[in-house]
């Protein structure tokens, strides 16, 4: 165990003892997910000569990284004894908010081209963290790629190239490094008994799949190049009692052919397990586990359980103090860098703005209207032009006419056929004023204006269409984009009823996309990670804390109160808004102070909620920097964090039968969270 060290906030050089050496803490506890977070907590005496230097930003050095202290719970002990808990981030979480960029473009000439094209992901590094503390280490993806995105930050754009190119995060303090994968195959075997005091296994098919799907850029498929068929097969599709069919996208693909590949990619191999295996965890608390590091792949064995698994690290919970305590988390698949937010697709059509300096739409005009007009002209008749005080007849045949032409008084008129009565059926009449006609033939027509309460012009093969008030175009998809007055541009996928259903809009207010009739927003700010809530057996339950910090998670959260505190909106109205900002899920893990039980259960799993009169909403509390005071249980008892950001809490609990016993005992939960926010609502 290394000395755990106190630094002022402003600290830059790390190689000294600081402000001190922390001696008497206890419960220090260092947890790190594989591509995931990474946080500290511990205890200390509030009359510890340190505490009062404890304050948000502050640094603790632990087992040689750094971490920022986030919240400082005080309280009392078993004993009446003051104490404090204090939650810290490792100091890559500050890669989320030390540079706001607003859109990744490349330069070319004397424009910028949007995204970053056809660069590696060691270029795209060092511009991202660019003017920041971060150092950019080894990064050993070279293959270049291409990234888009607008208002991001660091973080996400090294968790969006995670999720591209491949690979896993490192952070040694301020240093990042891109490994293909982190750790090494070890000759380790953990033999249950030896190693381990307790081993749990838990399978997931929630994401099993073995015909899948994918999609590339605008819905491409693979039908072309695979027979007709959008679809493949597992080669372990046989293994299961059906077909689990899924599909997955691909948006930066437009060849199907590497579609085909991509798609191939996903199945298990002889190195690798893919998505048609389910996902195994063995979740192991650890004896005598020393030299085991993230990303290390080990063996564990266990006749009783019938478990014998080569498996990676991709969770370590470490307790310096008490290594008896530690835990990790073998399995067969990594996490992404995030999930929810799935990736929400942007597809928005390019509109090119034809005015002019003033802002007019720019006309051409003619001096001059030049036409040319073909007559068939009997080959034994012919005329010198003269000047006729009368009108003029002329037909094609004067025994049995059928086409015929007059010219008098300044007018001509052309038909050809006549009415019932005999008449001709004049439907092309000109005169000095205009030109009336059922139909005009012309490759090219050009004019100033075109002045009618009425007009509908419509190519040969009905692609494209203009009206009175509207012009359309259909693609060779099927697609129409769709330009108007009233609603603007829209990109039309579908209809439903008559009426728009998968689309995108773009008009004053900016570009919108719909799925389904609903609205989709562009932008989400997003978190993840695990809490703990405690419940014991007299009902006092202590919340798991979700600590959400950054300047744009305190803008939401003041946001979001001041709807949800309108009193001009009804009450069902701001439930309504509440559904569409916050989108959350809370996953049981594990139960906490249970033991020699069976029939366990999940009583309780939400997020802690406020009353809007007869609604309940999701309780976001907006947190500062020189405190917040928040209610840590249900029995009022309060706490206080110091950060600039915003603040949610977990209430969830099981209950359990120890023996024969019929009594319910209750216990706390471990809880995955999975959170996105946005304001990008209507």
């Amino acid at each position: 165990m290394e000395l755990m060290i106190l630094y002022p906030a402003g600290t830059t050089d790390f190689t000294t003892l600081g402000a001190g050496v922390l001696t008497d803490v206890q419960e220090v506890c260092i947890k790190e997910v594989l591509n995931g977070g990474h946080t500290l907590t511990f205890s200390i005496g509030r009359d510890s000569a340190l505490y009062p230097q404890m304050v948000y930003d502050a640094y603790i050095k632990a087992e040689g990284q750094l971490f920022r202290i986030r919240s400082v719970e005080e309280g009392r002990g078993g004993d009446g004894a003051p104490f404090a808990h204090i939650s810290c981030v490792h100091v890559w979480y500050e890669a989320a908010d030390c540079k706001y960029i607003p859109h990744l473009c490349t330069p070319s000439g004397e424009i910028e081209v949007d995204g970053w094209i056809g660069q590696t992901p060691e270029e795209m590094l060092r511009q991202a963290f660019d003017g920041t503390q971060f150092v950019v280490g080894d990064v050993e993806i070279t293959k270049p790629t291409d990234l888009f995105g607008t208002k991001t930050n660091p973080a996400a754009v090294m968790n969006q190239l995670i999720e591209q190119v491949g690979g896993e995060r490192e952070c040694d303090n301020y240093t990042l490094h891109l490994r293909k994968k982190r750790g090494s195959r070890t000759e380790r075997v953990i033999r249950y008994g030896r190693d381990t005091q307790s081993i749990t296994r838990s399978v997931d098919d929630a994401a099993l799949i073995t015909r899948l799907y994918p999609y590339g850029q605008d819905d491409l498929d693979i039908s072309s190049v695979n027979g007709g068929k959008p679809y493949l097969d597992s080669p372990l599709q046989g293994n299961y009692s059906y077909i689990r069919c899924g599909s997955m996208d691909f948006p930066e693909v437009t060849d199907p052919k590497e579609l085909y590949e991509k798609g191939l990619e996903q199945w298990s191999n002889a190195e690798s397990e893919g998505i048609d295996l389910p996902r195994v965890s063995y979740r192991l608390g650890a004896g005598e586990l020393s030299g085991v590091k993230m990303g290390d792949t080990v063996r564990v064995t266990d006749q009783v359980l019938g478990a014998d698994v080569t498996a990676r690290v991709v969770e370590m919970e470490v307790y310096p103090f008490e290594p008896v305590r530690d835990k990790i988390t073998l399995s067969n698949f990594s996490l992404p860098p995030r999930s929810i937010a799935e990736r929400v697709a942007q597809q928005a059509a390019q509109v090119n703005r034809m005015t002019d300096r003033s802002g007019c739409v720019m006309s051409q005009y003619l001096d001059n209207v030049r036409g040319k007009m073909v007559s068939e002209v009997g080959e034994h008749t012919a005329r010198r032009l003269t000047v006729h005080q009368l009108g003029d007849i002329w037909v094609d045949n004067p025994d049995n006419p059928t086409r015929a032409m007059v010219i008098s008084d300044g007018i001509f008129a052309v038909a050809d056929s006549k009415k019932e009565n005999g008449d001709w059926d004049w439907r092309t009449v000109g005169t000095a004023e205009g030109l009336i006609a059922d139909a005009l033939h012309a490759d090219w027509i050009n004019a100033g204006f075109i002045n009618t309460d009425k007009i509908t012009v419509q190519s040969t093969d009905g692609t494209a269409k203009l009206t009175g008030s509207e012009f359309l175009i259909t693609t060779p998809d099927g697609f129409e984009a769709r330009m108007s007055g009233e609603r603007g541009f829209e990109y039309i996928y579908s209809y439903k009823d008559g009426v728009p259903y998968d689309y995108v809009q773009i008009d004053h207010r900016g570009t919108r996309r719909y799925w389904h009739g609903a609205r989709i927003p562009e932008v989400y700010q997003f978190a993840k990670g695990e809490t703990v809530c405690y419940m014991t057996n007299d009902g006092l339950m202590t919340y798991g804390v979700i600590y959400l910090p950054g300047a744009a998670w305190k803008e939401i959260a003041k946001k979001y109160n001041q709807l949800m505190d309108d009193d001009s909106r009804s009450e069902e109205e701001r439930r309504t808004l509440s559904e569409k900002m916050i989108q959350a899920v809370a996953i049981p893990q594990r139960f906490v102070g249970a033991s020699a039980s069976y029939n366990m259960v999940v009583v309780a799993n939400q997020l802690v909620r406020r009353s809007i009169g007869e609604e309940r909403v999701i309780d976001l509390l907006e947190t500062d920097a020189t405190g917040t005071v928040y209610k840590v249980n249900n029995d009022g008892d309060t706490g206080t964090v110091y950060y600039d950001g915003a603040l949610l809490r977990y209430s969830g609990y099981g209950g359990y039968r120890v023996g024969e016993v019929a009594t319910v005992n209750h216990c706390g939960i471990y809880a995955a969270y999975d959170i996105a926010v946005t304001m990008d609502v209507e």
